[in-house]
């Protein structure tokens, strides 16, 4: 997504040295080929372009509006499972929805923090994730108490994609390509699960 393009452009530009995670140079010598000034005169335009790019102009996104704008206008209204792989995407996602969506009720398990560090994402608390599927699945997972107010579309890392039961949803969006082949299986194992009437579930 633009905001995980973002998030790691603005980590590479003003490296003085590199960063841990890009640390393949001997011990020493920079992490980076080019100097950070090389790097500015690259980078900080295309910066600059992201930063002006709306939710309107970002096609991957209004493509997953599209989606949800058809399965929401059905009678049966089905829940919607977005996988990510990067924290700033889910961000993203849910920030996007908001506001092109907003009458649809999202839950991320991603958080940008409060801090001025870059790239400050971070996953939500166990206890709020797991109230949040009991919220978005209570069929699935035998919810006690009142879950008429759900979640519309529930986004998540590969975190929540393994042994997590969410087959109140029958709609998985693989919104970035995983790095492994099993994962799509995986995320889509979230809803392949037995439910008590007959369904088409959709994968994407």
């Amino acid at each position: 997504s633009p905001g995980a393009l973002l998030s790691l452009l603005e980590r590479v530009v003003d490296t003085p040295g590199g960063l841990k995670e890009f640390d393949f140079a001997k011990k020493g010598t920079s992490a980076f080929k080019f100097s950070r000034t090389e790097r500015q005169q690259v980078l900080n335009p295309i910066i600059k372009k992201l930063k002006e790019l709306t939710f309107e102009h970002d096609l991957k996104l209004q493509t997953l509006v599209r989606i949800l704008k058809e399965l929401h206008a059905k009678k049966e209204k089905e829940k919607v499972i977005v996988f990510c792989e990067r924290l700033p995407t889910a961000v993203y996602l849910e920030q996007g929805l908001a506001k092109l969506m907003p009458e649809l009720r999202v839950f991320s398990t991603i958080v940008s923090g409060q801090s001025q560090k870059i790239d400050n994402y971070e996953t939500k608390k166990t206890k709020d994730i797991e109230e949040a599927i009991e919220k978005f699945a209570p069929h699935a997972n035998n919810a006690v108490g009142n879950y008429k107010e759900t979640y519309d579309v529930f986004i998540a890392t590969d975190a929540y994609g393994i042994g997590v039961s969410m087959q109140d949803a029958s709609v998985v969006v693989n919104y970035d390509i995983a790095w492994t082949p099993i994962e799509p299986v995986q995320r889509a194992g979230r809803i392949l699960r037995f439910w008590h009437l007959p369904r088409t579930v959709q994968l994407y």
